[in-house]
């Protein structure tokens, strides 16, 4: 793993996660999964993917992120149950499949942009 693409996966986990906080995006069940989510699934997983794809192309960064976070946000909604989001809406998606794609698919942002922003080995 290469350390500046896992501390800036890490820097974007805790961004995110506060910045969800803040405007009451999703709700974690109960509330410290959102420092577990920061720093395990931000830090270590993408980290180690983001270091792990780094010199791969594109598509297929962003392809590995979003099969990720589409797996993960499936995963949550059918057996984790440790987020939620209010009324099953997140800005313009609605309802369950909606959420699982769209946010799973945003999840592909993170390796295909962090290793753009730490640049090269």
């Amino acid at each position: 793993m290469q350390l500046r693409i896992v501390l800036a996966c890490l820097v974007v986990g805790i961004v995110t996660e506060a910045a969800a906080a803040l405007l009451d995006l999703w709700r974690y069940h109960p509330a410290w999964l959102r420092v577990a989510n920061a720093l395990l699934v931000f830090g270590v997983v993408l980290g180690w993917m983001s270091s792990a794809f780094a010199d791969a192309p594109a598509a297929l960064r962003f392809a590995v992120g979003a099969g990720f976070g589409i797996a993960y946000e499936a995963l949550n909604l059918a057996v984790l149950h440790a987020w939620s989001f209010p009324r099953d809406r997140l800005l313009v998606l609605r309802g369950p499949a909606a959420l699982v794609l769209g946010v799973g698919l945003s999840w592909g942002i993170v390796p295909l942009v962090v290793p753009l922003l730490v640049g090269p080995r």
